[in-house]
């Protein structure tokens, strides 16, 4: 009688090790980095065309939803020093992916402004011979948020270690909506121990 229920019992076993790997291997990895590059385009005034890119983190919750950390670093300001855009944002995946389509997502963000500037010792020579020491320091802010958005993206796998993703969404002021942002970025994300969902 052990005999007879040995093999149905084995079989059994083997299913939900099998059935249990697979999950874990089409669940998402905790953590992904990436980085991304693009533009962001201001409607106020005569408008503003600002290159932006920088690194992103993402801690994906489930299979659909991630919370991410964004650093946007702004060419093209009136700023001396670094300044750019942080960003945290909600991801909810609309569309699973896989080898042949690419996933489909929306974003809700909130956006705040950082900057860092550092400046070198110098010495300014006066008219009557005085020399004045000027000396070094360093300036780092950030600012609470000033601005919510959202978006839309795609990702597409094109390996077990890396993926292609591009949005575009809108970025619009607490306190007006007169001056919004179109922001528009593409990069790549990599998984942090594990692979990418989409790979079987």
């Amino acid at each position: 009688m052990g005999s007879r229920l040995m093999a149905p019992a084995l079989f059994a076993l083997f299913a939900l090790t099998a059935s249990v790997a697979s999950a874990q291997i089409q669940s998402p990895p905790r953590f992904e980095i990436g980085a991304q590059g693009g533009a962001i385009v201001f409607a106020a005034g005569d408008g503003a065309l600002l290159l932006n890119g920088g690194p992103r983190v993402t801690l994906n919750i489930s299979r659909r939803d991630a919370v991410e950390l964004l650093a946007d670093f702004l060419v093209g300001t009136e700023h001396s020093g670094v300044f750019g855009l942080y960003l945290i944002q909600y991801k909810r995946v609309l569309r699973e992916g896989d080898r042949r389509r690419s996933t489909v997502f929306v974003t809700g963000s909130t956006a705040g402004t950082f900057h860092y500037y550092r400046s070198r010792e110098w010495r300014e020579d006066r008219a009557d011979g005085a020399t004045i020491t000027h000396p070094a320091y360093t300036r780092a802010q950030v600012e609470n948020p000033i601005l919510i958005g959202s978006g839309i993206g795609l990702e597409r796998v094109v390996g077990r270690y890396a993926a292609f993703r591009a949005e575009v969404g809108a970025l619009v002021p607490l306190r007006s909506l007169s001056a919004v942002g179109i922001r528009g970025v593409a990069g790549v994300s990599i998984p942090l121990g594990g692979r990418n969902a989409a790979i079987r």
